[in-house]
């Protein structure tokens, strides 16, 4: 219940069901089971500052690896978690190497393609991205993008996300033409599945305006802003310098 009502938002009310199951766990089945650490991590999430989140997620990892091994799926869904807050405090060396380890046993230990995996490749390339790892992104990127084709087709918003970062990491090795036509072709889809005012569409049309103005693309600048002009929701959250505005030439 509690896990419905995070996923729900309501950080209140999940806090107070798991709070009941870490304290029921801990008295029933004792503080180091693993039906115990899994409400202790439930709690985690919705408890505390993100620094503190860090801490007792390093916490529970550690009980896990003694108790379970860092084998078992339920201690590698920490050990994402753990890269996860490192990542979100900007600690990107240490996202990375704990992505690399789950990635590396998730392999292991789950079937090819296992939506697990597919979720590690994903947050693993945005920690090589932040490293200027960039050849070993673009490599999980394409992976990731394959994967999400086949199993929810060119279309799903997932597979669009996915394709956006793709597009951004083939502009960070200075490929601005094709990573303007990847992000074109990404925005454009999200435009139609999930609308001008969706997050990633916003997301998506940014960072394409990004890379038509670094890769200096001012015609194709040029046509995409005055089609996102043309938008109500893309006009006001763009925020976007006109052709005119921007200096073309080194």
């Amino acid at each position: 219940i509690g896990e419905v009502m995070f996923a729900a938002g309501k950080t209140q009310l999940a806090k107070s069901y798991f709070l009941a199951a870490v304290g029921t766990r801990t008295s029933l089945l004792g503080s180091d089971h693993p039906d115990t650490l899994l409400s202790r991590r439930g709690l985690t999430c919705v408890d505390g500052s993100t620094s503190s989140k860090l801490t007792a997620a390093q916490e529970i990892l550690a009980v896990q690896r003694r108790a379970i091994g860092i084998e078992n799926p339920a201690a590698l869904t920490t050990l994402q978690f753990v890269g996860n807050i490192h990542f979100k405090l900007k600690q990107y060396q240490a996202a990375v190497e704990a992505w690399e380890e789950c990635l590396e046993w998730r392999i292991k230990v789950l079937p090819e393609n296992h939506p697990d995996i597919v979720t590690t490749k994903g947050t693993l390339a945005g920690g090589y991205l932040e490293t200027k790892k960039n050849d070993a992104a673009i490599k999980l990127l394409k992976e990731v993008l394959d994967s999400r084709r086949e199993v929810f087709g060119q279309s799903h918003p997932k597979t669009l996300s996915c394709l956006r970062n793709y597009g951004v990491a083939v502009g960070r090795l200075g490929n601005w033409e094709k990573s303007c036509e990847l992000l074109l072709e990404a925005s454009r889809l999200l435009r139609i599945k999930v609308g001008d005012a969706h997050n990633d569409t916003v997301s998506a049309c940014k960072v394409l305006m990004q890379a038509l103005r670094r890769g200096k693309l001012k015609d194709k600048y040029s046509e995409m802003y005055s089609e996102f002009k043309g938008s109500k929701e893309l006009a006001k959250r763009l925020e976007l310098d006109s052709p005119e505005q921007i200096i073309w030439t080194t």
